[in-house]
């Protein structure tokens, strides 16, 4: 067996069963001596799982062998024997340290993770699972100062607490001078109070970053940054109008209402038309008439409810004195 690759479960519970068979057991009986499944014995011995490092010593007394002979590697028993008599355990490569990793408590994990000399942030997130959260909170900042880029921290992000997340993007965005592309992809794992700080902040961030958070801002935010772009815009939508699925009707209306006021026509607000509530429609449906005429509502016109377009047309026409204005 390769020694890189010194853990493995199927191998493992080959030699359980070759021990209990030697000893004259059946699974049952192993079970009932270790006080445990005779479910866990045969998930065991099929490989499905392992003996934690207490049930490996139990075996190993009980069939008189070394752990070494259960494990069928030296230095994976070398590590076992070490917790097991709460011993140091032995320096590991990266690849060792995710192999013996399964039949570790996470104390047991962190100890052993501390012995490896250098942790790639690929290795970090493989090991991730059995590790504490405090020591993968200090890991990631570690990783950074060492030049990994937050974004490339998206594997690792599930395992990391709300605050190293929210303190280690603010720190990239400080460093960074308010670029959004590094945090974008890590946006589910930061809070909404710091997201919504952050994009609020980035005043010179691509409007391309600010519609890549837009799923995770907080209306309020939305509906501030939506007026703050559309009024450095000269009054005009634009390349915004990619936040109009994302901001609030009242805030949505308003604007459109605006943008209409600046340039006189319909057509502008086409890309914005299928966000807008009724209320909106309705209200720049009857600015239309009054200031382009009837054959200018085509934009317009799909949106539209139809009695609300009668209301439209018959108070046109009363107020046009019954005159066929086309």
């Amino acid at each position: 067996m390769n020694e890189k690759q010194f853990f493995d479960s199927k191998m493992i519970g080959a030699n359980i069963m070759k021990l209990r068979k030697a000893a004259g057991l059946t699974q049952m009986q192993l079970a009932e001596t270790l006080g445990i499944s005779f479910q866990a014995v045969s998930n065991w011995e099929r490989g499905q799982s392992c003996p934690d490092i207490a049930r490996l010593t139990e075996l190993a007394q009980l069939f008189n062998v070394t752990t070494d002979e259960i494990l069928g590697s030296q230095k994976a028993a070398r590590v076992v024997d070490a917790i097991a008599r709460d011993e140091e355990i032995p320096a590991l490569s990266a690849e060792e340290m995710l192999s013996v990793a399964p039949i570790l408590s996470q104390e047991q994990a962190d100890e052993a993770a501390e012995k490896v000399e250098h942790i790639t942030l690929h290795d970090l997130a493989q090991m991730a699972p059995f590790l504490s959260q405090e020591l993968l909170d200090e890991a990631a900042g570690r990783l950074l100062t060492e030049g990994v880029k937050l974004s490339e921290l998206a594997a690792l992000a599930p395992f990391l607490s709300d605050k190293a997340m929210d303190a280690l993007a603010e720190n990239v965005m400080r460093k960074s001078g308010g670029s959004l592309s590094e945090i974008i992809g890590l946006a589910p794992f930061l809070s909404d109070k710091t997201l919504d700080a952050l994009a609020m902040n980035a005043s010179a961030a691509p409007l391309s970053e600010i519609v890549g958070l837009a799923p995770f801002l907080s209306d309020k935010t939305l509906d501030a940054l939506a007026e703050k772009l559309f009024a450095e815009n000269g009054g005009s939508f634009g390349e915004i109008a990619g936040l109009a699925p994302f901001l609030s009707e009242r805030t949505l209306g308003r604007l459109a209402e605006a943008q209409y006021d600046r340039c006189g026509s319909a057509r502008e607000l086409t890309a914005l038309l299928p966000f807008l509530d009724d209320s909106a429609l309705n209200r720049l449906a009857v600015r239309v008439m009054e200031k382009e005429g009837f054959s200018a509502l085509t934009p317009l016109l799909p949106f539209l409810d139809d009695d609300e377009m009668t209301k439209i047309f018959k108070r046109r026409f009363d107020a046009k004195g019954g005159s066929n204005e086309q």
